[in-house]
């Protein structure tokens, strides 16, 4: 598959559930919980894990994921967590895995503007840095995807905003990026400067805070989010609970919750209803609706 979806449309499947998770950032055994909490709460799970404990698909046509961006830094399995959002990709059926780009994958696409030199996604092992760039030229890792009357997002936007605009806006910029690296550190450099300028609306940072309300879609923070926003389903701003604003709903939970027990969540939106699904700390399944 060459790009990813944009909406359900794109996808062949008969009205399937969207499940998010947003925020791993390497904290892949909490991800792992989130995830199993779909078989746990319907008759069908989303993926199984095999005998050395990865994930692989198993949802069939019936689901798609998403995820919501940030999936590397701060946790202890950064590659590993890429590596397995990448599986499952493969593994599901086309457009079923949709892969979101966040602040954090920003920094592999631009660490000598953001001046991130700390974190893995500064200066991850030179095949992950190609790969993630392969997918950002070729559409595969997104800025937003479309599903029954939601935009997925990372950290969201208060105006509406073209789907496919701001995908072929991250699209190009990931072109640039790609033939700057290939032509070595000077081009690379330069490339940054040239392709976070084409595509500030997405990865810019807000000019009197980084997450500032006039920051990009994958940098303001939820403190921001307007009460009449348009539906929206992001992450990036972190919360204890799955909560929303107006039509906006957040679920960035396992940061927050990481270290102690339950607490990690994930969305679940069909054309009825979307709900959010928690792992309690006794490890039972609380189902939170986020319905408006």
């Amino acid at each position: 598959m060459t790009l990813a979806p944009e909406s359900l449309s794109d996808i062949d499947a008969d009205a399937p559930t969207v499940v998010s998770v947003s925020d791993i950032h390497g904290y892949l055994s909490d991800a792992k919980s989130a995830l199993e909490l779909v078989g746990e709460a319907f008759d069908r799970p989303l993926v199984d894990a095999d005998e050395e404990g990865r994930l692989h698909w198993a949802g069939g046509d019936e689901y798609v994921l998403v995820f919501l961006g940030d999936t590397v830094d701060r946790g202890p399995s950064n590659t590993e967590t890429l590596e397995t959002v990448w599986r499952l990709r493969e593994e599901a059926p086309p457009g079923h895995v949709v892969h979101l780009l966040g602040n954090h994958e920003a920094n592999v696409l631009f660490p000598h503007v953001y001046h991130w030199e700390y974190w893995y996604s500064a200066d991850p092992p030179a095949e992950i840095r190609k790969r993630i760039l392969e997918d950002v030229a070729a559409g595969r890792l997104a800025v937003a995807f479309e599903a029954y009357g939601r935009t997925y997002v990372h950290a969201g936007s208060n105006r509406p905003f073209s789907v496919a605009a701001v995908n072929e806006t991250l699209r190009g910029a990931g072109e640039k990026l790609k033939r700057g690296l290939e032509s070595g550190t000077e081009g690379w450099v330069d490339a940054q400067e040239e392709a976070y300028g084409d595509a500030e609306s997405v990865v810019g940072m807000g000019s009197e805070s980084v997450r500032g309300a006039d920051a990009g879609l994958v940098w303001m923070d939820f403190q921001h989010m307007a009460e009449d926003a348009p539906p929206q389903v992001v992450g990036h701003t972190k919360t204890d609970r799955p909560t929303r604003k107006g039509a906006v709903v957040n679920a960035n939970t396992i940061r927050v919750n990481e270290g102690t027990p339950g607490g990690e969540s994930v969305t679940v939106a069909t054309e009825s209803a979307i709900e959010a699904l928690v792992r309690g700390s006794d490890g039972s399944v609380e189902r939170v609706s986020l319905s408006e």
